[in-house]
């Protein structure tokens, strides 16, 4: 299946590890809750499972819930009653939240990713930290710039931009993937086809880079 046609919503619940928190301890630790919303940079290639994979070196049990759409702006979820239920079911450790990388590119858009993280931010407790999955530009020559007065360059400063303002909203943190990913000396090859979503390299790459920020409590280094 092509990316045009990952449109519908998906919904991957991920409960595992039974080990204890201690040898010898004899009980359960409490699952350490992770929620991701975004779009088709979390489903494909799944990367809350290759999250979740990182983080069980150093913390389990890890519980993971993921809404995903694709093409999905973060505005989208804050209308759903699904993803609002969500917040309430569970005592959320860390949200992840990835907005779509054409809002970078729209009038407004900014503003309107500053409000879809503050909305989120109001409805989680004071305890619970969000987690900005930086994405990157589409790559120059991609079919998403038709159309579009801009490019790689240019789209990467605007997204840069606007993830460092939103950013310093409270208990907000960004995964710095995007940076990673645009440093990076083999940045064709963490590419899809498409010059816009990620190869595996660079699904791989994105979940080691936003594990290593929950576990740090602070932006992962490259």
């Amino acid at each position: 299946m092509g990316f045009a046609g990952l449109i519908a919503a998906v919904l991957v619940i991920s409960a595992v590890s039974t080990r204890t928190a201690a040898q010898g301890a004899g009980t359960t630790a409490p699952p350490f809750n992770v929620l991701f919303i975004g779009n088709s940079h979390l489903f494909v290639n799944n990367v809350p499972q290759r999250v979740r994979q990182h983080l069980r070196a150093g913390r389990e049990p890890i519980r993971i819930q993921t809404f995903a759409r694709g093409g999905a702006q973060l505005s989208g979820f804050t209308h759903r009653a699904d993803v609002a239920a969500a917040l309430k079911s569970r005592a959320w450790d860390v949200v992840v939240l990835q907005e779509a990388s054409a809002t970078f590119l729209s009038p407004g858009g900014d503003r309107r990713f500053g409000q879809s993280v503050g909305w989120f931010r109001r409805r989680l407790g004071s305890n619970v930290r969000i987690v900005l999955y930086q994405t990157w530009p589409w790559r120059d020559g991609s079919r998403y710039f038709v159309g579009r007065a801009s490019n790689t360059r240019h789209m990467w400063q605007a997204m840069r931009r606007a993830y460092a303002t939103v950013a310093r909203q409270p208990r907000v943190t960004i995964a710095p993937v995007g940076t990673c990913w645009m440093r990076s000396p083999k940045r064709a090859a963490l590419y899809s086809a498409d010059g816009n979503h990620a190869s595996v390299a660079g699904s791989q790459l994105a979940a080691r880079i936003i594990a290593a920020t929950i576990a740090r409590n602070a932006p992962a280094k490259c």
